[in-house]
C-alpha cells in the first residue's frame, strides 16, 4: 500500500467513539475479504488497521477511509492469471527489519502461478520474534515463505498438477540465501531457533531453489512496509498479474478476478 501522506505521530491518536467503533470493525472486516481474494497490493494496510480493532483511534478511522478511496479509484484493478505460462509454482518472500514499535520484523509472502502472474496467495504478518539482523529476519522470513510453498504444492497435488521441479523462492537478501544453502552453523546462525532451519531440509531435498531477485522487482515487498508512490506504483502491476501492457488487453480471455 502507498506510504501515507502524513506521519503516523501526527495522526489524530484520541479513541473512535463506541458508536464507530462496530462500523470500523465492519470496514476492516470487508476488506479483509477483499485482500486475501483479489486486491493484494492492499494486504499490508489492511492488516495494520486490523491491529487495531480492539481499541481503533480517529487516525485509525481515517487510515480505514484512505482505503476505501483508493479502492474507489482503482476498480478496474483485479488479479489476472495468464493461463500460457502453465501451472508452475514461483514464490517471493521479504522482510521489513524492525519496522514495529516493539522492533520487531514484517514478513511479506507471495505465491504464483507462472511468473508473469498474480499472486494468488499473500501473507502479510509481524514476525513473533525479535531479529537481530535484517539477515535473520530475512531467514525467519524464508522459514514461513517455505511452509506456505509446502501448502501450495500439497494442494496443486490434489488439483492434479503436481510440482516435479523444485518452486522457486526468490529472495533479495544474498546473505540469507548463502546461510540457507550452507548447511554448517556458524557464529551467525547458532542462535537461530532450530524449527526456522526446516527451509534447508525442504532445500536439500530439492522441493524449494532459493534465487536471488532484486528488491526492486520483488512483488512481496509492497506486504511489508508502506512504500512511496514510485516504488508502490512499479510493483503493483507484478502484484497483480499486470506488468506487461500488452497482455492487458487480453486479461478477459483469462481469469480476471475484480
Amino acid at each position: 500500500m502507498l506510504a501515507p501522506s502524513t506521519n503516523s505521530s501526527q495522526l489524530d491518536r484520541t479513541l473512535l467513539a463506541s458508536r464507530l467503533i462496530v462500523d470500523y470493525q465492519a470496514r476492516v472486516g470487508s476488506l479483509i475479504y477483499l485482500a486475501s481474494q483479489s486486491r493484494p497490493d492492499i494486504l499490508f494496510a489492511v492488516t495494520q488497521a486490523a491491529r487495531q480493532t480492539s481499541a481503533p483511534t480517529i487516525g485509525d478511522y481515517t487510515a480505514v477511509l484512505r482505503i476505501f478511496l483508493y479502492l474507489a479509484g482503482t476498480r478496474s484493478l483485479g488479479l489476472c492469471f495468464h493461463s500460457g505460462e502453465g501451472v508452475v509454482l514461483y514464490a517471493t518472500v521479504d522482510a521489513s527489519y524492525a519496522n514495529h514499535l516493539d522492533r520487531k520484523s514484517h514478513t511479506g509472502c507471495t505465491l504464483h502461478i507462472g511468473k508473469h502472474s498474480g499472486s494468488f496467495h499473500s501473507r502479510s504478518k509481524k514476525q513473533t520474534i525479535t531479529a537481530d539482523s535484517s539477515t535473520v529476519a530475512e531467514f525467519i522470513a524464508a522459514h514461513f515463505a517455505a511452509k506456505e510453498i509446502m501448502w501450495a504444492r500439497s494442494f496443486l497435488a490434489e488439483l492434479g498438477f503436481p510440482q516435479p521441479t523444485p518452486t522457486i523462492l526468490f529472495e533479495d537478501n544474498k546473505s540469507t540465501i548463502a546461510m540457507i544453502e550452507n548447511q554448517s552453523n556458524t557464529q551467525r546462525t547458532k542462535h537461530i531457533d532450530i524449527r526456522y532451519n526446516m527451509i534447508r531440509e525442504q532445500v536439500i531435498q530439492q522441493l524449494i531453489r532459493m534465487e536471488h531477485l532484486a528488491t526492486t522487482e520483488m512483488t512481496s515487498d509492497a506486504l511489508t512496509k508502506a512504500l512511496a508512490p514510485t516504488s508502490f506504483l512499479h510493483l503493483r502491476p507484478r502484484l497483480l498479474g499486470m506488468l506487461i501492457r500488452s497482455r492487458l488487453s487480453r486479461c478477459s480471455k483469462n481469469l480476471v478476478i475484480t
